[in-house]
């Protein structure tokens, strides 16, 4: 892949190393799958981990890759085409269980985007009605529920 592209979405999602774009490209999609969208093709951008890293925790130790567990985040919609953030997440062992490392661009279990959810939260702000909110962002009553759970209003 051209390396200006994956610079460019490198960039505009604010990555760096250790994280890394490693492929960029449209993906047709199921419409039995996605009823609530207007648009059966997607952007899916796929972001790396490099192996020789090791994440670093809070506490400022670094610590060994267990595995990987793969994760799709809904994005902002790029020139219309609904966007896709998918990345094999690094797992840790951490006091004898799995946990997922955090992610810059997502908060801890979250399916969105750290800007798609500020987009969606001035779109509630600004007292647009919930069904227009839920058409314009092309989620469904549920993910509308999950994307506004854990802000107060």
């Amino acid at each position: 892949m051209d390396e200006n592209i994956k610079q460019l979405f490198s960039r505009a999602l604010n990555l760096e190393l250790p994280w890394q774009i490693t492929r960029v490209h449209f993906n047709t999609r199921d419409p039995i799958f996605y009823p609530y969208e207007d648009s059966f093709e997607e952007l899916r951008i796929d972001i790396g981990f490099q192996q020789e890293s090791k994440p670093v925790l809070t506490c400022g130790n670094s610590c060994d890759i267990y595995d990987t567990f793969s994760v799709r985040w809904c994005h902002l919609d790029f020139l219309h085409y609904p966007c896709y953030l998918y990345c094999e997440v690094p797992r840790i062992l951490v006091g004898g269980h799995k946990r997922l490392i955090d992610v810059p661009w997502a908060r801890k279990e979250s399916s969105f985007t750290r800007l798609f959810e500020r987009y969606a939260i001035s779109l509630k702000a600004s007292k647009m009605p919930r069904d227009q909110i839920e058409k314009f962002l092309g989620v469904s009553p549920t993910q509308f529920n999950e994307l506004f759970n854990d802000f107060d209003y």
